[in-house]
């Protein structure tokens, strides 16, 4: 076939199946393809991202520690 060249269904592939990799590291659970691409949640943390300055408060803050939440595997709700 005489068809540009086109990585894109690789390159997003790709990236879906890392993101299928945190979703299961955080949950501590087997993740299929179509659970993951079919869940539901969204990825964006700011819901008026055209708004976002270089002094936007960030989206996460660290706790009376100073220390951030880090995800506990088969205790976060990833999915």
């Amino acid at each position: 076939q005489n068809l540009p060249y086109n990585e894109g269904w690789a390159g997003a592939t790709a990236s879906m199946i890392g993101i299928m990799g945190r979703m299961a590291t955080y949950s501590g659970r087997v993740i299929s393809w179509d659970e993951a691409v079919n869940h539901g949640k969204t990825y964006m943390i700011y819901e008026n991202h055209d708004a976002l300055t270089l002094d936007s408060a960030p989206p996460v803050l660290p706790n009376a520690d100073g220390l951030y939440d880090a995800p506990i595997p088969g205790v976060s709700r990833e999915v």
